[in-house]
């Protein structure tokens, strides 16, 4: 019994921690320039576009370690958004009249009562 115990512990902690709560993110601003390390001088390694879905590996201060595909790189963390840029945001649902609006209203015609 201590075996299949021992066991699945070790099975949990060989899951490397970015698999088991991976977050995703999108590019928001329409080009953004991931760099090498997490500071403005460092190398540019991809210019990544509006919408694309990154990982998010870690974040340090203003930058977020992103991963895309086997590549890893940094950007500012204000360049990325929780949400797609180019889904459609949800219709509120129309506005119920209320007893005002209802009293407002001239009555019906006399022929059109029934």
């Amino acid at each position: 019994m201590r075996l299949v115990a021992i066991l699945g512990l070790l099975a949990v902690v060989s899951v490397p921690a970015a698999a088991l709560a991976a977050e995703y993110a999108y590019i928001a601003p329409s080009s953004v320039m991931c760099r090498e390390e997490g500071y403005p001088s460092s190398a540019i390694v991809e210019n990544l576009k509006r919408g694309m879905q990154v990982t998010v590996i870690e974040r340090v201060d203003q930058w977020a370690n992103i991963e895309r595909g086997d590549q890893t790189c940094w950007v500012t963390r204000r360049d990325l958004s929780p949400n797609c840029p180019f889904a459609s945001p949800v219709a509120a649902p129309p506005a119920k009249a209320s007893r005002m609006s209802r009293a407002a209203k001239p009555p019906a015609p006399a022929g059109m009562l029934r």
